[in-house]
């Protein structure tokens, strides 16, 4: 999870979030309401989510997207689980 989201480090993905829209004009920010591993757009309803890099990413929840950052970082077995629970199988086998 530190991975993913740790206050002040540069290397987990949240934080660079973080940076990005502290650094935006005012008013290009949207209003916002940020927690461990979540950003809300209050503006317009819209979430962004970190996991961390198990096999039950992303599992139970409904999501547009999902980016799988560092995949080579899952261990044997949960990598095929976390596709599995993102459905990223599925839209890749529709796809052939």
């Amino acid at each position: 999870q530190d991975l993913v989201d740790k206050a002040a480090d540069m290397d987990a993905l949240m934080c660079k979030l973080d940076f990005a829209l502290d650094n935006m004009p005012a008013w290009m920010r949207p209003n916002m309401n940020r927690n461990v591993l979540h950003l809300f757009n209050e503006d317009n309803r819209s979430v962004i989510d970190g996991c961390s890099t198990t096999g039950n990413a992303g599992r139970g929840g409904r999501r547009t997207a999902f980016l799988l950052d560092e995949f080579a970082a899952f261990k044997r077995g949960d990598d095929d689980a976390a596709m599995a629970s993102t459905q990223v199988r599925a839209t890749l086998l529709k796809r052939t």
